[in-house]
């Protein structure tokens, strides 16, 4: 059902559905347009008020989404692949992602300024970061340690850390046999992880960056080079 209402604030159209959920839910499309689901017993009445109590919002996420279609739209990525992110306001914050499209719920009394909604759409999706690097990361470890097994290294087999790092993909501490991955690595091709998880069990052979360090990159992963090279590329 297609419906609009109007405030001294401007008009907005929306796809109403009611359906079987506790709350009223709005969502804003990442093409701009208005979905809002309610309880089957709402009347229109409440939905039309639900929207209009949410006018301010939707319409400046809209007009941040007209912005930026005619600028360079900010573009986030996993694994590699770019994906869309919607905003949709529950009854919690948490991210979950289908497809090509990472849907980020914000709470529905979060506070109504669009910069304070942006900031925790950000902590949000950063959440959702080191959660799936802490499910990924191992298995990249297991795949990285291997090549150094192959290569006919011995090195201990360390533990991970997840951070959110500004300057490193990663870091080690050989001395507590540790590594540490930057979050934000999630963002990159699964080669691009593994070469940062190589780079770092380097360290516990050589800990610098001198020939001798990039002798042993050589040796576990000859395509290193090309595979930094897109790392660094987005």
């Amino acid at each position: 059902m297609i419906r609009s209402v109007t405030t001294e604030k401007g008009t907005v159209t929306f796809e109403l559905e009611r359906k079987s959920v506790k709350n009223l839910n709005l969502r804003i499309r990442s093409d701009g347009t208005v979905y809002v689901s309610v309880p089957k017993s709402t009347t229109l009445a409440k939905a039309d008020e639900f929207v209009k109590n949410h006018m301010d919002f939707v319409l400046k996420h809209q007009s941040r989404l007209i912005q930026s279609s005619q600028s360079s739209p900010s573009k986030r990525y996993y694994l590699g692949e770019a994906i869309d992110v919607e905003v949709i306001e529950g009854e919690r914050a948490f991210a979950w992602l289908s497809g090509k499209i990472l849907t980020v719920y914000l709470p529905s009394a979060a506070v109504p300024d669009i910069s304070e909604k942006e900031r925790l759409t950000d902590e949000i999706i950063l959440r959702w970061q080191k959660e799936r690097a802490r499910e990924l990361f191992p298995d990249y470890l297991k795949k990285a340690y291997q090549r150094f097994v192959n290569a006919g290294f011995t090195i201990p087999y360390p533990a991970i850390t997840v951070k959110a790092m500004k300057t490193r993909w990663g870091s080690c501490t050989p001395s507590k046999k540790k590594i540490t991955l930057n979050c934000s690595l999630t963002e990159k091709a699964p080669l691009c992880i593994e070469y940062v998880v190589c780079h770092e069990l380097a360290h516990f052979l050589q800990q610098n960056h001198s020939a001798k360090f990039y002798a042993v990159i050589d040796k576990v992963m000859p395509e290193h080079r090309e595979i930094r090279r897109s790392l660094n590329n987005k």
